[in-house]
């Protein structure tokens, strides 16, 4: 668990192993080749991990980590004000045993 800087934005065709089907974020975003994003996939692929918090449906306060700059606690929840960069990476083994993971940042 922890802040890892990574952007998920979406899921790309190769990713549905460790990504989940509900990711916060900005869909049109574009990627460097070296971004945190790619790394945390890198580092799940490698070894057997899954991103937890794509897994669980939850409303937007309760998946977002923090708030992007200019912008206050008080906005609404979305991609434009917040983002989530923190992530809890379990073993793939383990989604039956996970139960519900959200933030409580708002």
């Amino acid at each position: 668990m922890g802040d890892f800087n990574a952007r998920l934005h979406k899921i790309f065709a190769d990713e549905e192993q460790v990504i989940g089907e509900l990711v916060f974020g900005n869909p049109a975003a574009r990627y460097a080749s070296n971004s945190n994003r790619v790394l945390l996939v890198e580092l799940c692929c490698e070894r057997g991990l899954v991103i937890g918090n794509t897994f669980f449906n939850e409303v937007p306060e309760h998946l977002v980590t923090c708030y992007n700059i200019g912008s206050n606690p008080t906005d609404p929840a979305t991609p434009k004000h917040f983002a989530q960069i923190g992530f809890v990476l379990f073993p793939s083994s383990w989604p039956s045993m996970v139960r519900r993971i959200w933030s409580d940042l708002l």
